[in-house]
């Protein structure tokens, strides 16, 4: 028997004009749609007010030259959704109304816990009170992939979103490493600069990161407990690491 596969999306509020199914009516919602032979890749999250179909979000951590951000976007392409790394910066920029180039240099840092300074003209209920630049980085950013996460299945590199979406279902986290000989020419090449000067900056941004998503976690950046897989693009290559991602969702 062939089932037809939709994506479904469903949220109300009290003043809802349309005749929608209550939260406690979910088992009656199902037994129709399952009499119309329809089959669904997502399952329900319940909120306030009712209950929808869950978006796919595939996060990506990564080591600094491993190839991640490479992945994410060609696996997007693949399942064709969206993927959001950088691009996450210039949201925040336009949801919180703080310029880019106060934000950019934070993005993925954690402040530095001895000397930082508390950008009082940004404090807010939305970025927070009494923070250093990069904690109300992350708390806009944060705010930014749960919208997404509401809004549409997508890929999200980076900003710990695999914590920061910790509570919604269908939520399946990545972190992609790589043999270091890999990284540096990987860098050496994308950044034109010479193999020493490479390492030196890998290891510099892997401290960064791995301060940054400790710091905003409970877990520990890197380790494999921390995520739902580990790839390595150097023993797999980029191209079987899009094909292991893209499996785990169609």
């Amino acid at each position: 028997m062939k089932t037809e596969r939709r994506k479904f999306f469903l949220k109300w509020n009290d003043n809802s004009p349309l005749p929608l199914f209550s939260a406690l009516s979910k088992l009656t919602f199902l037994q129709y749609y399952n009499s119309r032979k329809v089959t669904f890749d997502v399952c329900f999250h319940i909120e306030k007010g009712g209950f929808y179909m869950a978006n796919t979000i595939i996060t990506i951590g990564r080591q600094f030259g491993s190839g991640g951000h490479e992945i994410g976007k060609i696996a997007a392409k693949e399942l064709g959704i969206e993927c959001y790394d950088s691009r996450l910066i210039q949201m925040a920029s336009e949801k919180s109304c703080i310029g880019m180039e106060h934000l950019k240099p934070v993005d993925e840092k954690r402040a530095n816990p001895w000397l930082y300074t508390v950008p009082s003209d940004y404090s807010n209920e939305m970025t927070g009170f009494g923070l250093p630049m990069n904690d109300m980085l992350f708390n806009v950013q944060s705010q930014v992939i749960r919208q997404l996460a509401d809004r549409e299945s997508c890929i999200i590199v980076g900003r710990c979103a695999d914590s920061v979406l910790e509570s919604y279902p269908n939520v399946i986290s990545v972190f992609i490493r790589a043999n270091m000989p890999e990284r540096i020419k990987r860098i050496t090449e994308r950044q034109n600069i010479s193999s020493r000067e490479a390492e030196s900056l890998i290891k510099k941004r892997d401290k960064d990161r791995s301060l940054y998503y400790n710091f905003f976690t409970d877990k520990k950046w890197g380790r494999a407990e921390s995520y739902d897989i580990v790839l390595n693009s150097t023993t797999l290559g980029v191209d079987r690491c899009v094909q292991i991602i893209c499996s785990l969702v169609k």
